[in-house]
């Protein structure tokens, strides 16, 4: 058993969608049992694509759960083409939305949470010889409503039903797997073979948009193993969680540096706590997330995505404090699951950049990373200091750390 997630650009052309048949007729010739979970077909312009969908109502207003009903037609068609062209190639198979595969959510739409698996429905698509062709991205309520599960739902739906099949997950992509940085920043970028759950994690919530986030904590919380490789070569790939990492992996305290653009840094200077009080329960009421939070006495720092610009300017217009913007910045991060192992990891990450003259303007960390902000021109140039620092091109050899 397995699950197959193919996404928009792979669904996008007859041409691409041979290709995702081959992919399918070569899992299918090692075991009958195959579960396809599918995305809209392309990217914004396609006439099918989410961003196309949202595009036919964006100048009158709907409804949460009307648009929720309209962005789950985008993934029903492209699983509909997907099973008409499988059994005109004499591989049979049947369509299905995400509730008809049992997947069952809250009512938030637009960001619905899985709150159940029930793919009886799958099943006996299986046991009919048939495969299974599922519509991500979207589920059911309990009162029979559609929901969609955000941006990137259906890396998420192929790992829930992974979970509740019992099966690994394969999500194929339009790269060859997950990369030590982002190749078109870094050029060195080498293919990660394996890495650990948390370690995807922290490099997806960081900037790596291979998988999505959600998609991951599910894998981690069910462990399931995932691998991440291309529809359009047939290099192996990465894989997520899929064991023991081998004894060299170990021994790195970093396995990888993501990287976040279209940030600004904003600090808040307050005569007494009560404004940053207010600053805060503002943001929130706003439903503008933050990140890379400092408190130094009365003095308050924090990141905020570039697009909640205005809303905040606004805001905090409206408050007794002082208050300032640095525009842009970049987030660079360091992961490994083992980095908080390592003694003098900061150390040298603060020479490397001080080697390349980078300032850096603010720091977090966690178990399993090191944030560092730095201005938005020199980004790029930072997280090239930090993986020739710590040598993660292919073929670079182990170094101390």
């Amino acid at each position: 058993m397995r699950v197959l997630k193919f996404g928009g650009t792979s669904m996008a052309t007859a041409e691409t969608r041979a290709l995702v048949i081959a992919r399918i007729e070569e899992e299918r010739r090692m075991d009958p049992e195959v579960a396809v979970v599918v995305s809209a077909m392309g990217r914004a312009g396609a006439p099918y694509a989410t961003d196309t969908l949202l595009g036919l109502v964006q100048d009158v207003g709907i409804s949460a759960r009307e648009r929720d009903l309209l962005l789950t037609c985008g993934e029903t068609i492209a699983a509909v083409t997907l099973s008409a062209e499988l059994t005109a190639r004499g591989l049979a198979a049947e369509a299905l939305t995400g509730a008809q595969a049992g997947i069952r959510t809250t009512d938030e739409f637009g960001q619905a949470e899985v709150t159940a698996i029930e793919p009886a429905r799958v099943r006996g698509v299986w046991a009919m010889g048939r495969i299974a062709v599922i519509a991500g991205f979207q589920g059911e309520t309990a009162r029979g409503e559609p929901t969609t599960l955000g941006r990137g739902g259906s890396d998420t739906s192929a790992v829930v039903l992974g979970a509740a099949l019992g099966c690994p997950v394969d999500i194929y992509t339009d790269v060859p797997g997950i990369f030590t940085a982002d190749p078109r920043v870094v050029a060195s970028a080498a293919i990660l073979p394996e890495v650990a759950y948390h370690e995807v994690l922290e490099m997806a919530v960081a900037g790596a948009k291979v998988i999505h986030p959600r998609a991951v904590s599910e894998a981690l919380t069910h462990q399931v193993p995932v691998r991440v490789l291309s529809t359009f070569d047939g290099r192996g790939g990465t894989v997520i969680g899929g064991g023991r990492r081998g004894p060299a992996l170990k021994e790195k305290a970093v396995t990888g540096i993501a990287h976040q653009n279209g940030l600004i840094s904003l600090a808040v200077h307050a005569d007494n706590p009560d404004p940053i009080h207010l600053v805060l329960d503002r943001l929130s009421a706003e439903g503008i997330t933050i990140d890379m939070i400092n408190f130094f006495g009365r003095d308050f720092y924090c990141v905020i995505e570039d697009r909640f610009r205005r809303q905040v300017e606004t805001l905090l217009r409206e408050l007794p404090l002082r208050w300032e913007l640095r525009q842009p910045v970049t987030k660079v991060t360091a992961v490994g699951e083992a980095i908080s192992e390592w003694p003098g990891v900061m150390l040298k990450i603060t020479e490397a950049l001080a080697r390349a003259d980078i300032a850096i303007l603010q720091t977090s960390d966690s178990l399993f990373t090191i944030s560092l902000l730095v201005e938005g021109a020199q980004g790029g140039r930072a997280v090239n200091a930090l993986h020739d620092f710590f040598q993660l091109a292919a073929g670079s050899g182990d170094g101390p750390f």
